[in-house]
């Protein structure tokens, strides 16, 4: 009789029952996006320039260049299988059985596996096709970005949370963050709580020391103007300067003066929020990297809760330890 109700429960599985239909792991980093697109369409139409110059533009806040997406692309008869696999994707449809003037933008998760973002643009003609994705780019940036980082942060606290990081965290500050185990606390006040991740890789020949830092600090909610991009360097720079020294005297961390610094609006965890993206570097001393904040608001408390980080790893890439961090500094949520 058990042997019975254990075929019935692979019956009812595999026939599409009451159970959630199965679905394979999705492959490939966060920032990886591949492209379904037909083989005319991206060799010989604007169509294809335009996806090749929006996803692979310039990641912003690097001191060399890096692309802003690692994209593949695939022709719609070839994408099945594990090629369906991929965690983004990006699906160009044009077709005249779709309706004239109606392109339409859909958003699918964990359409083929899990965790995956599936974005499908339809329209009747490529030209249509593309006077929507230049209407709707900014908005299919933003859905990406926001699932790379839900991701992230999701495979951090299920695989490898740092425990003693969200403990300091909990009794100084009453907040969580998703900081990988590999991170270490090495600030714990109730004004500023620090984590850094300090290791040596050895690549083409040579020794490259990798730092990380993600800081965490609030400062009460008074007026709007603390959300301008001056306002908010400022009280970066405070923080930083004061609590990450260099080992010159008076040498300590701020936001480069000398190059752009990005910033923009978004929405984290239903609170609106700012980012700052640009370069730092240590007063009188010659080191740097890319750096990123948030400011986001709790209006229930009238506080911003300032969520940071910043990079070192001198003759490396950087672009995936942005990524990661972008991940593990959008996971800020209260816990009391």
């Amino acid at each position: 009789m058990r042997l019975l109700g254990l075929v019935w429960a692979i019956l009812l599985i595999s026939c599409g029952g009451e159970s959630t239909p199965y679905r394979p792991k999705a492959i490939g980093p966060e920032g990886d996006l591949m492209l379904v697109v037909e083989d005319d369409f991206w060799r010989n139409h604007a169509l294809g320039d335009t996806l090749r110059t929006f996803f692979q533009q310039e990641y912003p806040g690097l001191p060399q260049v890096e692309p802003l997406w690692k994209i593949s692309r695939i022709s719609p008869k070839d994408f099945s299988g594990n090629l369906r696999w991929q965690k983004n994707v990006f699906i160009v449809v044009i077709s005249d059985r779709h309706p004239a003037g109606q392109p339409t933008l859909e958003f699918a998760d964990d359409a083929f596996s899990t965790p995956q973002m599936v974005i499908r643009l339809k329209a009747n003609h490529p030209n249509e096709w593309l006077a929507a994705f230049r209407a709707h780019r900014t908005e299919i940036l933003s859905r990406l970005k926001e699932k790379d980082g839900r991701v992230t942060a999701q495979s951090i606290r299920a695989k490898n949370l740092c425990k003693s990081c969200n403990d300091t965290l909990t009794q100084r500050m009453g907040i969580e963050l998703a900081i990988p185990s590999v991170f270490r606390p090495v600030i714990q006040n109730s004004k500023v709580c620090a984590f850094q991740y300090s290791a040596e890789r050895v690549e083409k020949g040579s020794v490259h020391l990798i730092e990380k830092m993600v800081w965490l600090s609030s400062i009460p909610y008074t007026s709007e103007e603390q959300f301008s991009l001056k306002y908010l360097k400022k009280v970066s720079d405070g923080i930083t300067q004061a609590y990450f020294k260099g080992e010159n005297q008076g040498s300590g961390v701020i936001i480069e003066p000398r190059m752009p610094c990005d910033s923009s609006s978004l929405t984290i965890q239903g609170n609106y929020a700012m980012e700052l993206r640009g370069l730092w570097r240590m007063s009188n001393e010659f080191k740097g990297g890319p750096f990123l904040l948030y400011a986001i608001l709790d209006e229930s408390k009238q506080r911003i809760w300032l969520s940071g980080g910043f990079v070192f790893a001198a003759g490396l890439d950087k672009r995936s330890h942005m990524i990661e961090l972008e991940g593990v500094l959008r996971s800020l949520r209260e816990t009391k």
